[in-house]
């Protein structure tokens, strides 16, 4: 029944476990961006999402959330 929850839930459980506040559309935009251990696909076209995947998608929102709103509108999503 695990395998069911979306992996926005699972990044959405990660964040609020660490505390952190977050919107609807920064979970998307989350799970629709890439880092350099998934081979160029974003989190959310990986076929296996390890722990360390969730790990890594919240490594993401706290390096988005850091941008100035200078260099992106990811804290106004």
């Amino acid at each position: 029944m695990d395998n069911l929850t979306t992996l926005e839930s699972k990044l959405a459980n990660a964040l609020t476990q660490k505390g952190h506040t977050y919107t609807k559309g920064q979970l998307t935009y989350v799970c629709n961006s890439t880092h350099e251990l998934t081979n160029g696909k974003t989190f959310n076209n990986t076929l296996c999402i390890t722990p360390t995947h969730i790990d890594l998608m919240v490594e993401n929102f706290l390096d988005f959330r850091n941008l100035t709103k200078y260099e992106s509108d990811f804290n106004q999503i």
